[in-house]
């Protein structure tokens, strides 16, 4: 049986491929729903969203770290899919970085 610690040491290899691109999809989504809302209520809410997204996108990032990191130990597979999901995880994280800074500027009622 693998000890729960030593697991969680060895990180998860896929798991920014799937929190980055589902964090930016999620963010998206919901910044699309709210925009009509944003404009009658005056309230900015897509901001803070796209905060947590990016938040998502990095934890991503981070399980997938220990994976890559861990050299000599792990799988020629298992590194490669940690090293693509490590970028791929910091490739959304900057698409949600440059979608926040957006959401800084423009309102999104803009005319």
């Amino acid at each position: 049986m693998i000890d729960q610690h030593a697991k969680a040491d060895r990180g998860i290899s896929w798991a920014g491929l799937a929190a980055g691109p589902a964090a930016w999809g999620a963010a998206l989504q919901v910044s699309y729903a709210f925009a009509d809302w944003q404009c009658a209520h005056g309230s900015r809410p897509t901001p803070w969203m796209l905060v947590v997204a990016l938040v998502v996108a990095i934890a991503g990032a981070g399980l997938s770290w220990p994976a890559w990191a861990q050299g000599g130990g792990s799988t020629g597979t298992r590194r490669f899919v940690a090293a693509l999901s490590l970028m791929t995880a910091l490739l959304f994280a900057l698409v949600i970085a440059l979608q926040l800074v957006a959401a800084l500027v423009f309102t999104g009622c803009e005319r």
